[in-house]
C-alpha cells in the first residue's frame, strides 16, 4: 500500500488489516504517515494488523504515530519496521504482534506525555529507540530479559523505562533515563 499523505485511523476500534506480505511505503519515495488514534481509552485504540502469515513491512519514509495497538493475527505473521513508530499522543502505543523487528534505520520514537509498550512474543531491536520530553518504554511485556540492545541498535534521551534492559551488544546513551528494572 502506497500512500501519498496522512492516513488517520480514528474512532472507536478503527481497524486496519494488511493480508499475506505487504509493504506500507510513501508514494514516489517521498514521506507519508499513519497516524492512529482513539475517542476511548484502551483497549478501544486504532489496531494496524498484519494477517495471512504474511510480513507487513512499515518502508523508511512512513511515520506510525499517535497511540494504537500495532498487532498481528494468523500464524506466521510479522511486522518489520523501517520507519518511524512514533507514540506521541496521550495514552499508550502497543507493539503486540508475535514477531516484531525494528530493522537497521527503524526507529521507536517516544515522546513526553505517551508510552510506549513492547510485548511482542518474538522482538527484535536493530534500530534506534528515543524518549524525548520524558516519554515511557514498557519493556516488561518481552520476558525476564526485556529489551534486548543487538549489535546496531541503541537506546537514547530522557525518560523513563519500566521494565528490564539487557545491553548484548548496543548502545546505551541516555541523556537522563530513569530506569526502573534490572540492567
Amino acid at each position: 500500500m502506497q500512500l501519498d499523505g496522512t492516513i488517520v485511523a480514528t474512532g472507536k476500534d478503527a481497524l486496519i488489516y494488511f493480508e499475506g506480505t505487504q509493504s506500507l511505503s510513501a508514494l514516489g519515495g517521498g514521506t507519508s504517515m499513519l497516524s492512529m488514534t482513539g475517542s476511548y481509552s484502551a483497549p478501544d485504540y486504532a489496531r494496524v494488523f498484519a494477517t495471512g502469515g504474511g510480513v507487513l513491512t512499515i518502508d523508511s519514509g512512513v511515520t506510525v504515530e499517535g497511540k494504537g495497538y500495532l498487532d498481528s493475527s494468523g500464524t506466521g505473521s510479522a511486522i518489520h519496521n523501517e520507519g518511524t513508530i512514533h507514540a506521541n499522543a496521550s495514552g499508550t502505543m502497543y507493539i503486540v504482534p508475535d514477531t516484531f523487528v525494528n530493522e537497521s534505520g527503524g526507529t521507536l520514537q517516544i515522546s513526553g506525555g505517551s508510552a510506549l509498550s513492547l510485548a511482542a512474543t518474538s522482538f527484535e531491536n536493530h534500530g534506534g529507540i528515543s524518549l524525548t520530553g520524558g516519554g515511557l518504554l514498557y519493556t516488561s511485556g518481552l520476558g525476564s530479559a526485556g529489551l534486548d540492545l543487538l549489535s546496531g541498535s541503541s537506546l537514547s534521551g530522557v525518560g523513563t523505562v519500566s521494565g528490564n534492559v539487557t545491553n548484548t551488544a548496543g548502545l546505551l546513551s541516555p541523556d537522563s533515563i530513569t530506569l526502573n528494572g534490572d540492567y
